[in-house]
């Protein structure tokens, strides 16, 4: 009932994205399943005619008859392969990319931390990408199609034996047995084939994707990640050549029985023949209905076997697509009063310790707050909490109200290739001027115009790492969020422009925002309203800056150390 379901669904998300070209397969499968029949109803006929020496009329009649329906047949195959082509395989799976992209982008960023979820999202790309999805449609017209031709021949071929159409069954079963069986192995494979992909490009991006091919050329890597890039690849083929080989054997073995059985049919024909049960004409059909019967059956198997094996493909797509992420955008204008953490516990998928322990923390609106710690000590975890990103194993992070605006800026800058007004415009709903952003440009000393592209991938211009943080501080600043979040955002900045960005920062906060700095430098502290100081995902201390600098050793010498260095 469950597989019926499936079918069902997916049939019907097929039918929604292309109803003109679903409704083309459906009435060629029809009007091709009737085509042996036709075949073998007129070699009747035409023998007959003949062996009766009848009027050639009578035989030009049924050819025409067979030329008229060859015809049709034609005109539903021409319509049938654009059908098929351009919207079944290319509009139906384009259209499957868009909803996967969706869906992707929908899912909690907590889930790409797990190994699982990356294998299944490249299982589940490969499945559009290799067409599996729309095979399915494909295999199951073809399975109606044989269907009708089974029907039709089975009763056409039950007319002179029952025991031609068991026979016909027997030399095919074997056929079903084998696919049914090698499609687990296919599937199994595809799924190994999945894991193998992705680590293999992960490889070859090191050849030439940004920063990983600096590293690899400077450290001379080449040579090594090339052979571990053919082991792996060595295992995938490895594991194809065995999985396809086997497969080849036991096909072949079973197609030699289908044609040994052939051979038994016209044996058991002429028997027929010399005891009087069929003439000669009956012959000619008895030989043609099995033959069509034999093959029928066999694309009949073939399409159930290969049905079930892309109908298990389709269901990962359908469930991933149907996936409740349960991560709907925030709307922007609600206000934001206060953020409260409750015995907060945050453990990485892949990890054992915990990255994030904290009893008791309550952010007021209007606060500024720097966190610092050292490497390791939670400190860009503790800000996915914040920003709802990441959801806490165990206790609550409360907000008063989860529909507000948050700003945004990592360390490392995401680098996309849009104009430098998308970029500044990306994810802000408010109307601004040109006038506003070339004015923000010039804040941050960045003598950009607003139509040049960014990157040179499409003849953009190309940025220094502190140019791409300058602006996306500036697209920060051009919001009015409820939350600021900056994660070490001026770390390729030089001091002195660092310093002026870190003073406009201080100065859009106010009293209708809350405002978060993840910094190593500590010349800020004494700046902001609190300074959080983290050791081991831990709250360490938890103050204003005079206070912490007299009950914090630890964040006194870490302050003094900093003064100490910018002072000589």
């Amino acid at each position: 009932m469950n597989k019926l379901k499936s079918i069902r669904e997916i049939e019907t998300r097929v039918w929604k994205k292309v109803p003109l070209s679903a409704f083309i397969t459906l009435l060629n499968s029809l009007f091709s399943g009737l085509l042996p029949f036709m075949l073998s109803e007129t070699v009747y006929k035409i023998v007959e005619i003949v062996s009766e020496k009848g009027e050639l009329s009578l035989i030009y009649k049924q050819l025409k008859l067979l030329f008229i329906f060859y015809v049709l047949n034609t005109i539903f195959q021409a319509l049938h392969s654009v059908a098929n082509n351009a919207g079944i395989f290319e509009k139906l799976n384009i259209k499957l990319r868009y909803d996967l992209a969706i869906k992707k982008s929908q899912a909690q960023l907590i889930e790409y931390e797990k190994n699982e979820f990356l294998d299944t999202v490249s299982d589940v790309e490969n499945i559009v990408y290799n067409e599996e999805f729309s095979m399915f449609h494909y295999s199951l017209m073809k399975n109606i199609e044989a269907i009708i031709g089974l029907l039709s021949i089975i009763l056409l071929l039950a007319n002179y034996s029952y025991i031609l159409c068991f026979l016909a069954f027997i030399s095919v079963l074997p056929i079903l047995i084998n696919r049914l069986i090698r499609g687990k192995y296919f599937n199994k494979m595809r799924k190994n084939q999945s894991s193998y992909k992705r680590k293999e490009e992960t490889i070859v991006k090191y050849f030439y994707a940004h920063p990983f091919s600096q590293e690899v050329r400077h450290k001379n890597a080449y040579d090594f990640l090339l052979n571990k890039w053919k082991s792996i690849n060595k295992l995938k083929q490895d594991e194809l050549k065995s999985v396809f080989f086997e497969d080849y054997r036991q096909y072949s073995f079973c197609k030699a029985i289908k044609n040994i059985c052939y051979v038994i049919s016209i044996a058991l024909g002429l028997y027929f023949v010399s005891i009087g049960k069929i003439n000669k004409a009956q012959l000619a059909t008895v030989i043609v209905s099995f033959a069509s019967l034999q093959n029928l059956m066999s694309s009949f198997f073939e399409t159930i076997a290969d049905g079930k094996k892309y109908l298990e493909r389709a269901e990962l797509l359908l469930n991933f697509l149907k996936r409740d992420d349960n991560n709907k955008n925030l709307k922007e204008g609600n206000d934001l009063n206060s953020i409260n953490l409750e015995n907060v516990e945050f453990v990485y998928p892949q990890g054992s310790l915990k990255a994030i322990d904290i009893s008791k923390l309550k952010i007021l609106k209007g606060e500024k707050i720097a966190v610092i710690g050292i490497n390791g000590s939670g400190k860009t975890t503790l800000i996915k909490l914040l920003l709802n990103i990441f959801k806490p194993n165990k206790g609550v992070i409360e907000f008063n109200d989860n529909n507000f605006l948050k700003s945004y800026v990592p360390q490392e800058i995401p680098r996309l290739k849009l104009s430098v007004r998308e970029y500044l415009l990306l994810g802000n709903k408010n109307s601004i001027s040109d006038d506003m952003m070339l004015k923000i440009l010039n804040k941050f000393n960045l003598n950009l115009k607003l139509d040049e592209i960014l990157g040179k991938d499409f003849g953009g211009i190309e940025l220094s790492g502190g140019q791409w943080q300058k602006l996306a501080i500036a697209n920060s600043f051009l919001k009015t969020p409820q939350l600021f979040v900056f994660d070490e955002a001026t770390s390729a900045i030089d001091p002195i422009e660092e310093s002026t960005i870190l003073s406009n920062l201080l100065d859009i906060s106010n009293d209708n925002n809350i405002c978060v700095i993840v910094t190593h430098k500590l010349a800020i502290c004494p700046y902001v309203d609190k300074v959080l100081l983290l050791d081991n995902g831990k709250i360490e201390a938890y103050a204003n800056h005079k206070d912490l600098v007299n009950i914090s050793p630890k964040y006194k010498m870490m302050y003094e150390v900093q003064s100490k260095a910018y002072a000589d």
